[in-house]
């Protein structure tokens, strides 16, 4: 009967911790202990119009729809940046836009990665308009 009792508690208290919503530190982030009740409109959305292809020694803009501002951008691949004076390759800031430059050595492709306050990440891939 004591293992019985154990059991039903077990049982209840796993219920009551995995049904409640766990509360975010931050109100525009919401969390869920279910996945069905996560509110994908707060997931990092890629612009469609985007482009994908960046010319060397040029610049081009990037546009994402979130809301858990700020966004940590990242750039890796040879030659791209996000800065004019291709020195920074990781910046945090509140804009839903952002320029990748590619300097005169790009080649080959380059991945995107944008994470926000609310733990979501985006991952694209842009090319260079030289290399495979």
């Amino acid at each position: 009967m004591k293992i019985l009792n154990q059991y039903w508690i077990f049982i209840l208290i796993f219920l009551f911790i995995g049904i409640r919503e766990i509360p975010a530190s931050d109100a525009t982030c919401p969390v869920s202990t279910i996945p069905e009740q996560v509110d994908v409109s707060y997931f990092i959305k890629w612009d469609p119009g985007n482009s994908e292809v960046i010319n060397r020694n040029s610049s081009i803009e990037f546009q994402i729809t979130g809301k858990c501002p700020n966004y940590i951008w990242k750039v890796t691949g040879d030659g791209f940046w996000l800065d004019a004076d291709h020195t920074i390759t990781e910046l945090e800031t509140s804009e839903d836009t952002e320029k990748i430059y590619a300097d005169g050595s790009s080649c080959g492709s380059a991945l995107i990665e944008i994470t926000d306050t609310c733990s979501q990440t985006l991952k694209k891939y842009i090319r260079s308009s030289t290399g495979q």
